[in-house]
């Protein structure tokens, strides 16, 4: 029985015997009071004083008697009330999920309410008496024991506790716990009275959240988010321990091959049976992580000295070089690393080192197969060096800086000019005039091929139709090298389009060079738009063809005009049987599919007598003249041919 309940027992049983003394006082009072009253209606005035004395405290008691009674009628009626709040509260525990409960000042449960049986599986009775660190993991009643006990000394109320618990099947749920504490009149500690919300759900779709966001869904490893983290802790140990940290990068080499043979279903086995290998290999200080495709990642951390990285990257490409089996067939691959060190000198910033690794990797496959990097300095003067590249590329572009040069193509015997290769200079203002070797290569990388194509599209175009109208060139072509970055974007056809138009040339004036790779590797889309210019006259040509793939199935779905040989097998001829061989092949190809054919590079009258002994009868050289500006070319329009150098 509660205090509240004892107090109000007491209090019934001091109002009960004190109404039977008062109602027999009441009782006398009356008739004595009834006796007087009669008396002094009879008209007897005359009576006894000690009758008289003896009524007034008799009418007092009266008096008293009734405020008694109404004061008992109102505790009755605030004893109902208090019943009644009670069985609303009971009523709202009984149909809330949450758990509600009362703790003693020891921390005991003094009250449950029947949710706890639906949250942890245990019955109020079962609770009652235990305290809350009973139903915790070992683990988090050693860490909040403590904390519970300053609260209770301090009288604070809880808020938002996380605290995990077991049921009684032993699974662990998680509680949001709040309460507030039970004070007594003069301010003691008599426990809490809290609610216990269950967020497991909850925090199981937090943990998968993290998961997805910090973790590779196909092979369980950290990906990049997560293995930032990694490596920014092992940076810090480093600093602080003085020891040397490793960040290697590695690819598997020709997994392409894998996924386009034997699908992408295979490839994902592939991809998870690596996983494995890895981390068989690492130690339980180091990181290995997937960032997507066949791209791994690895920190090694808190390494005394760096011996154990070499050990580690031989170790790898050895596991790796193992075969794999599988879905019944024996799978060989091998992989390429890059690697780069932190010293605990050193103070490289963790998007710095990630570079590093990749660019050692990049040159690591560069150099071949089954083969590990170090990035060095060299590489870091070379990625300066392509940044101010880059920077001078968007800079000439702004500022005009490039140029068109023209190289004659004649017809031998007789040097009669038919047409002119458009060739991309850059007028550099420190370093002079450069030829696209030094340049193009990281305009295609950066997408910056793409303007500069449309611009030397729109000048040769221009030009040539400029010379037409001074009539110098109304039966001569104009031929345009093609980057495969440039015919794969969405806007090529429509750019030769606007190149025609705007310039006003005729479209069979225009011969657009493609390469054999860009062929062959060229999508239907692109297919399709080459076919559409071939159809609206523009002439395409194959450049540098036999140094790309050996297939010639390109030649029956594209209607290609002319063959260019390379000059690599023009530059030895007559001497390099191999070379001359391979050009006689190319003429012969060349006439017997009805194409035209020339050869470029020719420098010395022994390479051309080859070549017009062999049938071909178009060149482009040195021999007959060098690339050069608009107003060079001038003069030999007027004329029409070119006589050897």
């Amino acid at each position: 029985m509660g205090p509240r309940n004892k107090r109000y027992v007491l209090w019934q049983g001091a109002t009960l015997a004190g109404t039977i003394v008062l109602s027999g006082v009441i009782l006398v009072a009356v008739l004595k009071f009834q006796q007087v009253c009669r008396l002094y209606i009879e008209g007897i005035t005359k009576y006894r004083l000690d009758d008289l004395l003896l009524a007034l405290p008799l009418v007092f008691l009266l008096g008293a008697s009734l405020i008694l009674l109404r004061a008992n009628r109102r505790l009755h009626a605030a004893e109902a009330s208090r019943h009644l709040s009670e069985k609303r509260f009971r009523d709202i525990a009984f149909s809330m999920a949450d758990w509600i409960w009362e703790t003693d000042p020891e921390g005991r449960y003094a009250y449950s309410s029947t949710a706890a049986h639906n949250i942890l599986g245990y019955a109020p009775r079962e609770i009652i008496g235990k305290t809350p660190f009973d139903f915790m993991t070992p683990g988090e009643a050693e860490r909040l024991r403590p904390w519970f006990q300053e609260k209770s000394a301090a009288k604070e109320p809880i808020k938002d506790l996380e605290n995990w618990a077991l049921d009684k099947n032993g699974k662990r749920i998680c509680l949001l716990t709040n309460a507030v504490p039970l004070l007594g009149e003069d301010g003691t500690f008599l426990g809490y009275r809290g609610v216990d919300r269950d967020i497991t759900a909850h925090k199981e779709a937090e943990a998968e959240l993290h998961r997805m966001a910090h973790y590779d869904s196909l092979t369980g490893l950290p990906n990049r988010m997560l293995f930032e983290e990694h490596l920014g802790k092992a940076l810090s140990r480093g600093k602080r321990d003085r020891t040397v940290v490793a960040v290697m990068f590695m690819d598997l080499d020709q997994f392409k091959n894998i996924n386009d043979t034997m699908g992408h279903p295979s490839g994902d086995l592939l991809l998870k049976m690596v996983a494995d290998r890895l981390i068989n290999e690492i130690r339980e200080t180091d990181v290995v992580a997937r960032f997507g495709g066949d791209e791994y990642a690895i920190v090694q951390a808190d390494l005394p000295e760096t011996k154990g990285i070499t050990v580690l990257a031989r170790r790898i490409l050895k596991i790796l070089s193992r075969p794999f089996a599988l879905e019944g067939r024996t799978i060989h691959v091998s992989a390429c690393l890059g690697i780069t060190v932190q010293s605990p000198d050193q103070q490289r910033s963790i998007s710095e080192l990630m570079a590093q690794a990749d660019r050692a990797l990049y040159r690591a496959k560069t150099k071949g197969r089954n083969r590990f990097l170090f990035h060095d300095q060299q590489m870091e003067r070379e990625v300066r060096s392509q940044v101010e590249l880059l920077n001078d590329l968007h800079r000439a572009l702004d500022e005009k800086e490039f140029r068109v040069y023209y190289q004659p193509q004649v017809a031998i015997p007789g040097g009669q000019i038919i047409g002119m290769e458009a060739l991309l200079r850059w007028q550099h203002p420190q370093r002079g005039l450069l030829p696209p070797k030094d340049f193009i290569h990281a305009a295609e990388d950066n997408g910056l091929i793409i303007p500069m194509g449309e611009w030397i599209l729109r000048e040769a175009c221009s030009q040539l139709k400029s010379w037409q109208v001074q009539g110098l060139a109304h039966d001569l072509h104009i031929a345009v090298n093609l980057s495969p970055v440039q015919v794969s974007a969405p806007e090529f056809a429509p750019t030769i389009r606007r190149a025609i138009a705007q310039s006003g040339l005729s479209p069979s004036c225009l011969e657009l060079e493609l390469t054999e790779n860009l062929l062959m590797e060229s999508t239907p889309e692109v297919m399709e738009d080459l076919q559409s210019l071939q159809r609206e006259g523009i002439r395409l040509s194959i450049d540098d063809f036999g140094t790309g793939y050996s297939s010639l199935q390109y030649l029956k779905k594209l209607p290609v005009y002319k063959l260019k040989i390379a000059q690599e097998f023009v530059l030895d001829l007559p001497h390099n049987l191999n070379d001359a061989a391979i050009v006689s092949a190319v003429i012969s190809l060349g006439l017997r599919l009805d194409l035209a054919v020339i050869a470029e590079g020719v420098e010395t009258p022994e390479q051309l007598d080859f070549l017009l002994s062999h049938g071909c009868r178009e060149v482009q050289g040195y021999y007959f003249s060098r690339p050069m500006p608009p107003r060079e070319m001038v003069p030999l329009l007027r004329s029409g041919r070119i006589e050897p150098d």
